[in-house]
């Protein structure tokens, strides 16, 4: 079983919801691009113009991790060259890796100076679970990055409606019901130990590990060190390979 038909049953029961979502989105970066582009008697304040511009940047970051979703198949692996599927790593982690990361919302010191210590830190918090769309996406986790996206369409009303504050916002965030708890703590427990859960086997026993392309099927980001290191280990002995993994 690959990893799509894994959660093939789980998908299937928000693909609707899903796919509206992916439209309030682009509706919701419409609406903020015509907000912004106005004159400066258009902007209410500096806060809120800081709101949507983190909004419009989250919107905008998480259809594209949508779109990469859709089109990963073994045919994106097998046409692109290892520079494509490098160049296609870096533009999704790029702003957390060196010195963008100083400006980025995955950045609390950033985000807090931004949007001040309780707001930033709770923004900072949620664009991190933005971010583990990216990974979401590579294992076809469309339930989860679903319920991202119903997360920022809900901070997104708050700040039009001017009822954002920390609490509510908290509130928005973190609202995790017992069910979505048990649903992930159980496909964690799967992708560790069931044998329906392939992904990672398949990956190891089935790809050419002298190519360092098999990285990028793991939806991590992939530095030069990942790729120097697989390149020693396929160069390394089988044998001596053999008996490390025999040594306890």
């Amino acid at each position: 079983m690959n990893v799509k038909e894994f959660y093939e049953i789980e998908n299937k029961v928000i693909l609707e919801g899903y796919k509206e979502s992916l439209k309030s989105i682009e509706n919701m970066c419409k609406e903020i691009k015509t907000y912004m582009d106005g004159n400066e008697e258009g902007k209410k304040s500096l806060e809120e113009y800081s709101f949507y511009e983190f909004l419009k940047h989250t919107g905008e970051f998480l259809i594209k991790v949508s779109d990469l979703e859709e089109n990963l198949n073994e045919e994106h692996f097998s046409k692109k060259s290892f520079e494509e599927l490098k160049a296609e790593n870096n533009s999704f982690y790029s702003e957390i890796i060196g010195d963008k990361y100083e400006k980025s919302y995955g950045n609390p010191t950033y985000t807090v100076g931004v949007f001040g210590d309780e707001i930033g830190k709770l923004l900072s918090a949620f664009y991190a679970m933005c971010l583990d769309a990216i990974e979401y996406a590579y294992k076809h986790r469309v339930f989860n990055i679903y319920k991202i996206n119903s997360t920022l369409l809900k901070v997104y009303e708050n700040i039009k409606n001017g009822k954002i504050t920390s609490s509510n916002l908290k509130k928005i965030i973190f609202d995790f019901d017992e069910e979505w708890m048990f649903k992930n703590q159980y496909y964690r427990r799967q992708e560790r130990s069931s044998q329906n859960f392939t992904f990672y086997l398949n990956t190891i026993l089935n790809e050419d590990l002298t190519d360092p392309k098999y990285l990028f099927r793991f939806g991590k980001y992939i530095s030069s060190v990942e790729i120097e290191t697989a390149r020693f280990l396929a160069k390394y002995p089988k044998e001596k390979i053999e008996k490390l993994s025999k040594i306890q």
